[in-house]
């Protein structure tokens, strides 16, 4: 098991500025990476390192970042071992305060999008993870969910060349994050462990948010912290959607009260499958559910570690309410159906951040 040394000098006087380091991992993006980089470059901050790790890339990727930028530590893995796999592989070899996890697809357009995340993570000294707000890429005419803003990357650009951003900045604190475009207090490594190998892709941030609930660390949102993720259809998988909700299930069945896990089955199956026979995904929806038979006892059971009801009803409230205060949180006494209730009624809802959407549909790759 990777474990993850004190950082060298960690004494520290409390006014000092947190170090940050980034870890990027990739896999055949070269020329995503490189935007990445470049962004990254431009910072009026910089990163006190940046950790690149390549998992098993066969375009290039590692050696063009490595001629581009000659200071960025290049971790090269012999295969694709996953997503959670790369991290992990990355986090040992990031010696900061502060660990700032991006996807490899990400744009950084605000120069200052660095000197933030390090202010915003000593404004809130009690938050172990902060999420960033993601303007995701938006690549083809289906339907968009109410409320959603749509910009091109140029409007976004001049918003951040005005030291703006796309949505109202706001800090909340949260059930969730976003495992690449946060940024982790090394500390939190220590105490909850890295990401499980097993989420290869999608679900281990349910795992490792819930192993963060348990232990006590508390996560934010910083929406005046935000990025563009291009999520571009290449790239993939036709079976992805189903690999996240077996993996969602998974991830929440270790450690929900046995009850709870029961009504989690039940509903989100249920919705799962209508939704499946809406939208003609009965196949995907089926291998599914075969995954989750298949993977239940090695996944779930010989792992369970409930939480205490207490930490779940934390969790609950997060999920429906958008907190300033954590006074809120420890007062909490919602239920795993209050949160399927809040999402069948939008008045019941969480204060949510409308989505902003980045209009790539008319162009032929990703601009520069």
């Amino acid at each position: 098991m990777t474990t993850i040394p004190p950082r060298a000098g960690a004494t520290r006087a409390p006014d000092a500025s947190l170090t940050l380091s980034v870890v990027v991992v990739t896999w055949n993006r070269r020329d995503d990476l490189l935007r990445l980089l470049d962004d990254l470059a431009r910072q009026t901050e910089p990163a006190d390192e940046i950790v690149v790790v390549d998992n098993g890339s066969s375009d290039g990727a590692a050696d063009a970042a490595a001629e581009r930028y000659p200071a960025v530590k290049i971790v090269r893995l012999p295969r694709n071992l996953g997503l959670s796999a790369g991290r992990n592989a990355g986090i040992p070899h990031a010696t900061s305060d502060l660990v700032a996890i991006l996807d490899n697809d990400l744009r950084v357009l605000d120069t200052e999008f660095l000197a933030r995340v390090r202010r915003s993570a000593a404004r809130h000294a009690d938050c172990g993870i902060i999420s960033f707000h993601c303007s995701h890429g938006l690549w083809d005419d289906g339907p968009l969910p109410s409320g959603a803003r749509v910009l091109t990357l140029e409007d976004l650009q001049r918003l951040a060349d005005q030291g703006q951003g796309p949505v109202t900045p706001r800090f909340a604190y949260d059930w969730f994050f976003w495992g690449g475009a946060c940024a982790v207090r090394r500390d939190v490594f220590r105490t909850v462990g890295l990401f499980d190998d097993d989420f290869g892709y999608g679900g281990e941030e349910w795992d490792f948010a819930l192993r963060c609930h348990a232990a006590g660390v508390r996560l934010g949102a910083d929406d005046g912290l935000w990025v563009v993720h291009v999520r571009a259809p290449t790239m993939r998988s036709p079976t992805a959607q189903a690999l996240i909700l077996t993996n969602m299930i998974f991830a929440q069945a270790r450690y929900l009260p046995a009850a709870d896990v029961l009504v989690l089955l039940g509903v989100q199956l249920a919705a799962s499958g209508v939704r499946a026979l809406r939208e003609g995904g009965v196949p995907g929806y089926v291998r599914a559910v075969a995954r989750l038979v298949a993977g239940w006892f090695g996944q779930v059971w010989r792992r369970r570690r409930p939480v205490r009801r207490s930490v779940a009803r934390r969790f609950y409230f997060l999920r429906t309410h958008r907190p300033e205060s954590f006074a809120e949180v420890e007062a909490a006494t919602t239920s795993i159906w209050d949160t399927y209730r809040a999402r069948a009624r939008p008045d019941m809802a969480a204060d949510t951040v409308p989505p902003v959407f980045v209009d790539f549909r008319r162009t032929s790759g990703h601009p520069a």
